[in-house]
């Protein structure tokens, strides 16, 4: 190690900010400088001002053993040395014990090791398996061992141990007491990323409790992310390993002691060894600079792994493990904070930036809503504050976090979330508007990522590398393949999803090496709508062609039905919109009375134009619309069908291939719209056909007797005289719940679950009602997403109605928490 010199700039300031001239100028301070080392070179003497003064401090650690120094630059007054030092310099280095230059090894009572890891049972160096590594052919020499003992002939020997496994630090027999602690600092190896411990217990009375710890210091990173703590308590003559990862080119600080209140003397062998995998992705003029990104539409990706230290059994594995999503801002809020409490010293005023994100969940899970451009960052940040919040489709507040983020359970449905950024620059916040939030969620089930030895094998989906090993120097190429399509989450397109690929395999076999690669994938965008219109109007009911005026008319009309959809879902429309729709719709309904999408359209358009005051007298409008959409599916054939088992395709191909079509004629019975195709895979590729338009039926069947039972619950609840229409509403409420539960459990739907409820108290069931209601809300501080305040509104109502007046209330306090009417401030 060379001499160095470190600069530093003396800022002392001995009058206050608003001292005058004349006082700032008459501070002239002569000081003496000492230094406690002579290690530490420094001037002897320095005039020293009210603004500061930089002097040069030069150090020489060329000299020094190996471990912990520490120095003090004094700066005294000659006439005043009573009153001790003006100011200090503390200076602190750290030697380590560099394990290639100078093993202070002491192998006498070392725990012994073979200086190589013996290959596998039946493992042999193949031509193909040398011919992705780099090492023999760059050394000259005609077998990797020759550069494994090449290195650890660089290290040196021990007395009794052998040779000694390079980029190794060993100690032992190390005693210790009650409270002892020791201390060793280790050059970490360029290269490496992780080590492996091993300790050996003496041949003491009683078993001991230490603490072992492994700390490194790394810039703009915290040390609690690299650094390994355990505390562990070890009988005589007991063995313990563990692995942990490590940053290569840095000084690691390896902590041992026995525990205070463990009595008696100890003694303890410890072996630390570094070890060493990276992956690097390369292109074809060299390695990239950028990340390890593997994307869907780019094909299998080429990584360079290298072994830099030691001979290492490698078995690569690649797994995805988390999603993210990211948000953008929908709006933005920028304002000053004028209250007094927020005023900042000199009349300053605070900022603060308010970004609002919308978002719907549709896997359910734990996600962790995370700002990159701010996390992780207190004291060190740039910023006065930030706060993030959490807020489901009721306004009720879910998660709050700051730095720190942590996971929070979020339902399926729509969500809100809140981010606050202050400072009292208010340029600097108009910048970060476009801030973007990420929620990360963690996969239930990793999905594994092939990893190849050739881009053959990976194109050609072959089967993945095995266990080899590579020797210390040397290269090799992999190839990440793509992962399962059916594997992926269902929610993976447009997000970004995380992985690890682990390389190496630890000494003792106890699995892979803690050291892993990070990598995100980017997964095929979602595909396009593969219904093609003009495919399905086609061909007539026997199946065959249509002819071209057939077919032009119907193109015509679904023309007419897409713009009848887009004028009657428009948020605002105008009167001239509002009499073409009626007049389209009539003309629709005139040419094609029992056409199904456009009964829904028409249905759905009636109950969206049915609100305010007007919709009560609307609603039979709404009834009558769901009934042409029931009134258009043949419920019959479509119970038939459902309740029909599946073909399976071998045995559909065999029947089509014998000309039986028997099956395909049970299939296809009552369905006009196609017929059992001949040969391999007809009746199957029928079924499948039928099946999605039997399941467009059943959603539309679904929609309708829901549309037309919560008409006929408003209806039967606004009759509050209790005439013989309000019984017979009643009536008309059960035969359309009779009828849904043809189809589906309501009261295990959480869709249908308030519907059940509102018809078990139409119909005088109020328990059964309450039940379901409870289901919904939970009587804890959780709401499920399907809950609502229209749930809440109904259960006191229901308590109301049965005298429980104090449950009543009780079910009121918890709406005012679990509904608010709007979001908290902040």
């Amino acid at each position: 190690m060379d001499a160095f010199q470190h600069q530093t700039l003396i800022e002392l300031s001995t009058m206050p900010q608003d001292a005058s001239i004349a006082d700032r100028v008459s501070v002239e301070d002569h000081l003496v400088l000492s230094a406690t080392a002579d290690w530490v070179s420094i001037p002897k003497l320095l005039l020293l001002h009210h603004n500061g003064r930089p002097f040069e401090i030069q150090i020489d650690p060329t000299k020094l053993p190996q471990g912990l120094h520490y120095c003090e630059v004094h700066a005294l007054k000659p006439t005043e040395t009573w009153c001790g030092p003006l100011f200090r310099v503390p200076i602190t280095v750290i030697k380590p014990q560099d394990l290639l230059e100078s093993p202070d090894i002491d192998s006498t009572s070392a725990i012994p090791a073979p200086v190589v890891e013996p290959a596998p049972a039946g493992f042999r160096a193949t031509p193909q398996i040398a011919a992705g590594f780099s090492g023999p052919q760059a050394t000259g020499l005609s077998s990797t061992s020759g550069v494994e003992f090449s290195l650890a002939s660089t290290v040196g020997q021990g007395s009794s141990g052998g040779a000694l496994p390079p980029h190794t630090f060993k100690r032992g027999p190390i005693h210790l007491d009650a409270g002892q602690e020791l201390r060793y600092f280790v050059a970490v190896p360029a290269g490496a990323t992780w080590a492996e411990l091993s300790i050996r217990s003496g041949a003491y009375d009683s078993p001991k409790m230490f603490l072992i710890r492994a700390t490194q210091l790394v810039p703009d990173m915290r040390y609690t992310d690299i650094e390994y703590r355990n505390n562990l308590t070890m009988s005589p003559n007991s063995d313990f390993s563990a692995a942990f990862k490590v940053v290569g080119d840095s000084i690691m600080e390896l902590t041992l002691s026995q525990y205070w209140s463990t009595a008696g003397a100890s003694s303890l062998n410890i072996e630390l060894s570094f070890h060493g995998l990276t992956a690097e992705p390369i292109t074809a003029v060299g390695p990239a600079s950028s990340g390890l990104v593997l994307a869907a539409a780019a094909g299998p990706h080429k990584e360079l792994v290298t072994c830099p230290l030691r001979r290492q059994r490698i078995k690569p594995e690649a797994k995805l493990t988390q999603l993210n999503l990211s948000l953008k801002p929908k709006d933005t809020v920028l304002e000053p904070l004028l209250d007094p409490r927020d005023c900042l010293p000199g009349g300053r005023v605070a900022y603060r930036l308010i970004l609002n994100y919308s978002f719907s969940i549709t896997e359910s899970g734990k996600y962790k809503p995370c700002v990159p451009l701010t996390n992780r960052y207190l004291y060190d940040s740039p910023f006065e504050s930030q706060l993030t919040q959490i807020f489901d489709a009721h306004k009720r507040l879910l998660y709050t976090g700051d730095c720190s983020p942590e996971e929070v359970p979020l339902g399926k449905g729509d969500h809100t979330a809140r981010l606050m950024l202050r400072h009292d620059q208010l340029g600097l916040l108009d910048k970060l508007k476009g801030t973007c939030l990420v929620l990360s969620r963690k996969l239930d089930a990793p999905v594994t990522v092939p990893v190849h030895t050739s881009y053959a094998a990976a194109v050609t989906d072959a089967k993945p590398a095995n266990e080899s090993f590579l020797a210390g120097g040397d290269k090799c190429v992999l190839w990440l393949g793509q992962p399962a399509e059916d594997k992926l989450p269902k929610d993976a397109a447009g997000c970004i999803l995380e992985g690890t690929m682990t390389l190496g395999q630890l000494r003792s076999g106890a699995g892979a090496a803690p050291a892993s690669t990070p990598f995100i994938y980017l997964p095929a965008p979602k595909a396009a709508d593969g219904k093609d219109k003009g495919e399905g109007n086609s061909k007539n009911g026997n199946g065959k062609p249509k002819e071209p005026k057939e077919r032009l008319s119907g193109a015509i009309r679904d023309a007419k039905v897409a713009l009848l959809k887009d004028l009657t879902t428009r948020p605002t429309s105008t009167a001239d919109e509002q009499a073409l729709a009626q007049s389209l719709a009539a003309e629709l309904l005139e040419e094609a009375p029992n056409h199904l999408p456009l009964l829904l359209i028409i249905m759905k358009w009636r109950d969206t134009a049915a609100k305010g005051q007007e919709r009560l007298q609307l609603l039979p409008t709404v009834i009558q619309a769901a009934d042409a959409v029931l009134s258009a599916i043949n419920t019959t054939e479509l119970a038939a069908f459902m309740a029909m088992r599946p073909p399976k395709e071998d045995e559909d191909s065999n029947k089509a291939a014998n000309g039986d079509c028997s099956n395909a004629s049970s299939i296809s019975s009552g369905s006009s719209n196609s017929e059992p195709t001949g040969g391999k895979g007809g009746v199957a590729a029928s079924y499948k056909q039928q099946k999605v338009e039997r399941d467009a039926e059943k959603a539309a069947l679904l929609e309708a007797l829901r549309a037309k039972i919560t008409a006929q619950l408003e209806m039967y609840e606004a009759d509050t005289h209790g005439s013989a229409a309000a019984a017979a509403g009643a009536s008309h409420v059960a035969a359309t719940a009779g009828l849904l539960r043809q189809w589906i459990d309501t009261a295990g739907e959480k869709d249908y679950m308030l519907l059940h409820a509102r018809a078990e108290a139409a119909a005088g069931r109020l328990a059964g009602a309450l039940a379901a209601l409870d289901k919904m809300i939970s009587p804890k501080d959780e709401v499920p997403g399907t809950a609502g305040p229209d749930a809440s509104k109904l259960k006191q109502k229901l308590l109301q109605q049965l005298g429980w007046v104090h449950w009543m209330i009780y079910e009121e306090a918890w709406a005012r928490i679990k509904f608010p009417q709007k979001l908290p401030p902040l």
